[in-house]
């Protein structure tokens, strides 16, 4: 069994630093099987790579990264439970909300460069035809831009009861289960959009479930910086 001391941890300190174990054993004035010792029973320990290996640098993992890793029960008010006190670790899911726009706003960035949306400024009914009739005087004038800033002044209550037909926290969650629910409606571009496409391109190749076009655009892509 390895029993960790302050040495592993400083060794890996130090070598994470220098970006290779011989200028960190410069440093340290040791020998290189000294540290790189340190370092494989290390890794072992965790059972984790620390570091990725060339012959001119080490560059630290994901796992390498994190120095520390700790759950506790909190607060929090998951959809459809109430808020509370709740029980986390590493697999809990958690209530994103609001996050979760961030994302959605760097996706719509990357439409409006390809193309695929006109501008921030399109209407947001443009884009549900089949829910035209559900709009209330005013919704034309609510745009992509207004949505994404939370400035399209429509009315809101989620301070009451989670089963109150007028919590509108509630509906929202009904509405997204409704549209997840409907393959159609899950393509990044509803068939309203495709006006705004230029003939050039092949709408069939355009076209994407919004699972694919963050893997493509933005998990994939990250991944390749």
């Amino acid at each position: 069994m390895i029993i960790l001391n302050h040495q592993h941890l400083y060794y890996f300190w130090v070598v994470a630093k220098e970006g290779s174990v011989a200028r960190a054993c410069e440093k340290l004035f040791l020998a290189q099987p000294t540290v790189s010792g340190q370092i494989i029973q290390l890794e072992k320990f965790f059972g984790r790579r620390l570091f990725t290996r060339d012959k001119k640098k080490m560059d630290l993992t994901d796992d390498g990264k994190l120095v520390f890793e700790q759950y506790f029960a909190g607060y929090d008010e998951p959809w459809g439970q109430g808020g509370g006190q709740h029980a986390f670790d590493a697999t809990t899911k958690h209530d994103m909300r609001s996050v979760s726009k961030s994302v959605i706003s760097l996706l719509v960035g990357i439409a409006i460069d390809r193309k695929l949306i006109a501008s921030a400024d399109e209407p947001v009914v443009k884009f549900y035809p089949e829910y035209s009739y559900l709009k209330s005087p005013g919704w034309d004038q609510v745009t992509l831009r207004h949505l994404l800033t939370m400035s399209s002044g429509m009315q809101w209550d989620e301070n009451r009861a989670w089963n109150d037909p007028k919590n509108d926290d509630q509906s929202m969650a009904e509405r997204v289960i409704e549209l997840l629910d409907n393959p159609a409606r899950r393509q990044t571009i509803g068939a309203a959009a495709r006006a705004m496409v230029e003939k050039r391109h092949d709408w069939n190749s355009l076209v994407q479930t919004m699972e694919q076009f963050y893997e493509t655009n933005l998990l994939t892509a990250r991944s390749n910086i």
